[in-house]
């Protein structure tokens, strides 16, 4: 169960699969007075952790200047040309890569602060111009770091082409050996997510600062600022408010792109089928991380715990103290994915490294739009996966079962999907039609990911 090691060693992000084995072992064994769990692992990584992408040249700060955008005097650098705020620089790239138009409505005369630079995007775009900002080296930083990503990619590929061929008459399937390699990073690296703070996450010199400037460009979060990246708690304390559901919303999403982004296969992949997977999937991956927490926890009579002591209540006495516009909404969702999803992971009594095979399938789900390279790798990773759950579940756990009540385990358990999937429309499908009120008092929830959810 998610509970029963407790987290990890200190860490540092990205680690291999020896060092996340190792912490996970010593973990294990400390908890349990056991002797060390034995690792058995290949000589090279099957696949190395890529490089991080290198940064754009870094100049020094300035003291006494002011943005050009918003007129911030922290962290003021020369950025495109013109000194700027880390916020004006990637709102600057964001608007001349995208290519966004923007309309002031009060006549182009808007005063921007840092405070209120958010209010007015065509004032502040304008600001940045008329301050010095070229948009030419904007596209010229972009069509560097596409060459430099495509040059990776291309390595990574053929790396990975050159393994499969060294492969070809060895056995297709997995070994006990490379499933217990998969499953023992699997479980190091939820873990550490689970525990991840913003110390740990800005840090200049750290992989895991180029993740989360990634999750802000490429995933769209666009109030990436408010999240906090705190140790989840997953604990019932108090029933959910709006501010509770607001929160939730971008801790989950930061949480489950840190820890995507995270796995090598992953990372690999084209980014623009990095966005397509992570965001057609988002929603089934991250339910079923939350009710696996309920189900690990044991809250299911009391209800859906959602990751900073708050929770969605299960019981009727309960559910007449939310506010009355979510009993219908999240009071029905909370009921319908404990009864759908937790329970019936009760009856499977999946195990830790079960579910984390799962959630790592849900990611590599494939999609029509991912290119030929993309699809591929999520397609040779997902069967990867697929090979190690069998053995794991069937092999591993009950070896005693019949054949036939192997197969029936199996099922049953990937009909957890389809109820994830329901309950991921229903999500939607209330959140769309939520009124301009509902919606303005959750502070913003990612609308960009809704609105990119795919209709299954």
């Amino acid at each position: 169960m998610a509970g029963s090691g407790g987290p990890p060693p200190p860490r540092a992000f990205l680690p291999s699969f020896s060092s996340l084995a190792a912490s996970l072992s010593a973990s294990t064994s400390a908890s349990a007075g056991a002797p060390p769990l034995p690792i058995f692992l290949p000589s090279t990584s099957p696949l190395q952790t890529p490089p991080t992408p290198t940064s754009t040249t870094s100049f020094p700060e300035f003291r006494g200047e002011r943005c050009v955008g918003c007129g911030s005097e922290s962290a003021i650098r020369v950025h495109y040309g013109a000194p700027s705020c880390h916020g004006c620089k990637a709102f600057f790239r964001r608007s001349v890569f995208e290519g966004r138009h923007y309309a002031c409505s009060a006549e182009n005369h808007c005063e921007i602060t840092n405070e209120s630079r958010n209010r007015c995007r065509a004032c502040r775009f304008r600001n940045c111009l008329d301050g010095g900002m070229n948009p030419k080296h904007v596209r010229e930083e972009r069509s560097k770091s596409d060459r430099l990503h495509q040059e990776r990619q291309t390595n990574e590929q053929q790396t990975i082409a050159q393994q499969q061929q060294q492969q070809q008459h060895r056995t297709p399937t997995s070994t006990p050996v490379e499933e217990q390699q998969i499953t023992i990073f699997l479980i190091a690296l939820e873990r550490q997510c689970e525990q991840l703070t913003d110390e740990d996450a800005t840090t200049e010199q750290s992989q895991l600062h180029e993740i989360a400037r990634q999750v802000t460009d490429n995933l769209s979060l666009q109030n990436i600022a408010r999240v906090r990246r705190r140790p989840m708690v997953w604990t019932c304390e108090r029933i959910m408010s709006d501010e509770d559901i607001s929160s939730t919303w971008y801790r989950a999403f930061v949480l489950l792109a840190d820890w995507a982004m995270s796995i090598p296969e992953f990372r690999i992949l084209p980014q623009s089928d990095q966005t397509i997977l992570f965001r057609q999937n988002f929603m089934t991956f991250g339910w079923l991380h939350y009710t696996y927490k309920c189900y690990a926890n044991g809250h299911s009579p009391i209800g859906m715990p959602i990751g900073n002591g708050s929770f969605i209540p299960y019981r009727d006495s309960d559910l007449a103290k939310m506010d009355p516009k979510w009993i219908s909404t999240y009071g029905l969702l909370g009921r319908k994915a404990i009864d759908t999803v937790v329970k019936p992971m009760a009856e499977l009594e999946i195990d830790e490294e079960e579910y984390c095979l799962l959630k790592t399938i849900a990611l590599f789900q494939p999609d029509n739009t991912l290119s030929e390279t993309g699809a591929c790798i999520a397609a040779r990773q997902r069967d990867k996966l697929l090979e190690a759950f069998a053995t794991h579940s069937i092999e591993r756990r009950f070896p005693h079962l019949s054949t036939t009540q192997k197969a029936a385990r199996a099922l049953k358990a990937t009909l957890l999907f389809p109820a994830l999937i329901s309950i991921s429309q229903f999500e939607a499908s209330f959140m769309q039609n939520l009124s301009a009120i509902e919606v303005s008092s959750l502070c913003g929830i990612s609308g960009d990911v809704l609105r990119s959810l795919d209709p299954r």
